[in-house]
């Protein structure tokens, strides 16, 4: 297995996934081989973009700067090999030795535009790319529990 340093977020994964998976016996004792996805130099690559990228975006927007070294700005990045899905980079943060706390697979956040194709996806099912929609406010029922919200 790698060393934490190289893809620490990566690495750090892997981890818990073993452990998961085995006992800390077998973990231990039988010398297992583990095959990743990782690709190092794509990691690489990665962490400095995430490193470099929040730098300048601090130094061109100075509010997002913050002067407290236990909340700094955090980014993440996955990279994924597009035809297989395959995960060759996993950046979960700033800086591992600061934070171990992944943000790639942990973090809270809202899905932002992310869940667009997944809406217009749903919408296909009913209409096509001539049917007309009336923008007129509408009531929907939810569970059973008369909706008040209008959209």
């Amino acid at each position: 297995m790698l060393p934490l340093k190289v893809a620490p977020y990566f690495v750090d994964y892997v981890r818990h996934q073993l452990q998961e998976l085995y006992s800390p016996e077998v973990l231990e004792r039988e010398g297992l081989t583990i095959h990743t996805t990782l690709h190092p130099e794509i990691s690489a690559a990665a962490e400095r973009a995430v490193q470099e990228g929040l730098e300048k975006l601090e130094m061109e927007r100075s509010q997002l700067a913050t002067d407290s070294a236990e909340m700094p700005l955090q980014a993440l990045m996955i990279v994924l090999q597009p035809k297989t899905g395959a995960v060759l980079a996993l950046v979960g943060g700033r800086d591992y030795d600061v934070s171990t706390f992944n943000r790639a697979l942990y973090a809270l956040r809202q899905p932002g535009s992310v869940i667009k194709p997944f809406v217009f996806l749903a919408g296909l099912d009913q209409y096509t790319a001539i049917s007309q929609l009336t923008d007129a406010p509408t009531t929907y029922d939810l569970r059973g529990i008369p909706g008040h919200a209008q959209l």
